[in-house]
This record gives C-alpha cells, sequence and structure tokens, in this order.
C-alpha cells in the first residue's frame, strides 16, 4: 500500500519498523507528511487486501493439531497475537484449533503491541 503512495519499503527495513520497534510502517507515511485520513483509507484498503489473503491462502502445518490435543488435555494455553482481532477471526474462521484454547489476546486487548512485553 505504501508504494501506492511512493513509499518504497524493503523486508528488512518492514522488518526493523515492525518487529524490532513495534511500529506501523504507516508512520513512514506519517513522516513523509501524508495527511493521517488518507493514511487510515490506506490501512482499510491494506486490512481488506490482507484478509482476502488470508481467507484464501490459510493452512494449518501438519501435526499442528494433533500438538494442540495433546497440550490441551495436560495444561491451559492461550494466544497472544500482535495480530488484529479481526484477521485473527478470518484466519481461523474455518479451523478448530482455536477451541484448545482458554482466550485469545488480540491487538486491540492491550495498549502496545509486541515486542513490548506489555501483551504476555
Amino acid at each position: 500500500m505504501l508504494a501506492t503512495i511512493g513509499i518504497q519499503l524493503s523486508g528488512e527495513q518492514f522488518l526493523d519498523l515492525s518487529m524490532r520497534q513495534g511500529r506501523s510502517a504507516f508512520e513512514l507515511a506519517i513522516e513523509r507528511g501524508w495527511p493521517k485520513e488518507q493514511v487510515a483509507n490506506l490501512k482499510r484498503e491494506r486490512d481488506l487486501l490482507y484478509s482476502e489473503k488470508l481467507r484464501n491462502q490459510t493452512r494449518v502445518l501438519p501435526g499442528v493439531s494433533e500438538t494442540l490435543k495433546a497440550l490441551h488435555e495436560r495444561m491451559r494455553m492461550a494466544v497472544v497475537t500482535s495480530s488484529q482481532r479481526q484477521h485473527f477471526d478470518v484466519m481461523h474462521a474455518d479451523l478448530v484449533l482455536t477451541r484448545y484454547f482458554e482466550f485469545v489476546l488480540a491487538r486491540e486487548d492491550h495498549g502496545r503491541s509486541k515486542p513490548n512485553p506489555e501483551p504476555s
């Protein structure tokens, strides 16, 4: 989405911003003077595209269901994710994996996202 407004972002730059710094790549647009309303529109477009990809491309790796079932019988489990709730829900809509977890904390459920320790 950033490329549509002339902002190039390499995979390494994205990882640094998102995973190491815990920042949104869309902050680059704001830093370069793009109005927050336009950036919000870009985010909505990104979310729609991402949800569509998740609906069509989510797969469960071999052995995951069996492992979760075995663990569920012995310990309490939960998910803490930096994903938006809507994306987590789309990704798991047709899967039965969430039944093994007592709860899911998504991005909206805490003030600061990973790598900040607040969500844990």
